[in-house]
């Protein structure tokens, strides 16, 4: 635990890059995203994130890095070639509709951008670009914390007080 590279505080969530490799850590109170080689487990570097935007979770695509804040209600968007912030999408900034607890991020092979929208009880649906398309559950998520694709299909891990799974067509 701490503060130097390589070490967290408080790990939030981790994805693995399919075309690179490379391992993506949300490392929650140092505000940052590390990155980290899978081949021999050395610390490459941080992606920088923004004044109090605290990563929760993080997913990427051939293109992008996408980086979700649950204290901040942002979506965060990074290059894969120069792993620069590109964009920043929040719940004051214009996203339609609005995130409310954004608790983990998907990419689809499609390149569309699954968000879980904790207290809004949906998933939101962006393009690679962060538009918003459409949402998925509304009226039937309590509480969504997870959400994985596998083909067309998507699976999101509602509330433990619900205690289920909900499969959608992406």
């Amino acid at each position: 635990q701490g503060k130097e590279d390589g070490n967290f505080n408080c790990p939030q969530k981790l994805h693995v890059d399919s075309i690179t490799g490379l391992l993506y850590i949300a490392d929650y109170y140092n505000n940052r995203i590390q990155v980290f080689n899978t081949s021999d487990w050395s610390f490459l570097l941080n992606l920088p994130t923004q004044k109090d935007v605290y990563p929760n979770s993080v997913a990427t695509s051939k293109e992008y890095c996408y980086a979700t804040s649950f204290s901040s209600d942002t979506i965060l968007q990074y290059s894969q070639s120069s792993l620069q912030l590109l964009k920043s999408v929040s719940k004051t900034g214009g996203c339609c509709p609005k995130l409310d607890g954004p608790s983990h991020i998907a990419v689809s092979p499609r390149n569309e951008v699954f968000v879980a929208d904790w207290s809004n009880h949906r998933v939101c649906v962006f393009s690679k670009d962060l538009f918003y398309l459409r949402e998925i559950g509304v009226g039937l998520l309590i509480i969504p914390k997870h959400v994985v694709l596998s083909g067309e299909l998507v699976y999101v891990l509602d509330d433990n007080e619900v205690n289920c799974i909900h499969v959608f067509s992406g």
